[in-house]
């Protein structure tokens, strides 16, 4: 306990080499910024928020139902959007670990992984077989496009609207447009 707060993390520093790091309480499975802050998700279901600027964390909290899976953490639009490839959903939280949803539940898509964030009200995420285009706001709901791209390895979305699918086994990228899921 630190000041009477637990420390998930703990700062480090090189001065010689003008580097710093923070030590995590697990294994980090993915990370993210936004505004300036730095978020992580580590193996023990643990989202921490770090400030470069101060070097502090500025604060953690429980994924409840995560477990130890390896999904996608993005930070956009002061929201956290989190893959849970266990359950086949995707949470979303605000930036001080409010949930501001109930799981969403993704149909049409096998063990969810990857995921960008083309706007407030959708979600562009990739599984192992597909990727699809899904509401942000609606549980359950069917996709508004799905494609067969299998073997995804990343995705995002650039600021004309293109999304971007790299395909590790086939060495490709595909471009499409992320509000059609058509080729672009």
């Amino acid at each position: 306990m630190k000041d009477g707060v637990e420390a998930w993390s703990e700062f480090h520093e090189s001065p010689a080499s003008q580097q710093y790091h923070f030590s995590t309480d697990g294994i980090v499975k993915s990370a993210t910024s936004e505004n300036g802050i730095f978020y992580v998700i580590t193996s023990k279901d643990r989202i921490i928020a770090f400030d470069p600027k101060t070097k502090k964390q500025i604060g953690h909290w429980r994924s409840p139902n995560y477990g130890s899976c390896h999904g996608q953490l993005v930070a956009k639009n002061d929201l956290i959007y989190l893959v849970d490839p266990k359950n086949n959903a995707l949470l979303i939280y605000d930036t001080n670990g409010n949930q501001k949803s109930q799981k969403l539940e993704l149909k049409g898509i096998q063990w969810p992984t990857f995921l960008a964030v083309p706007n407030r009200s959708s979600v562009i995420i990739s599984g192992s077989d597909r990727v699809g285009k899904f509401s942000s706001k609606q549980s359950g709901a069917l996709p508004h496009w799905i494609k067969d791209i299998k073997g995804a390895a990343g995705i995002c979305v650039d600021g004309k609207g293109r999304l971007f699918v790299g395909v590790n086994k086939k060495r490709t990228v595909f471009v499409l447009g992320a509000e059609t899921g058509k080729q672009d």
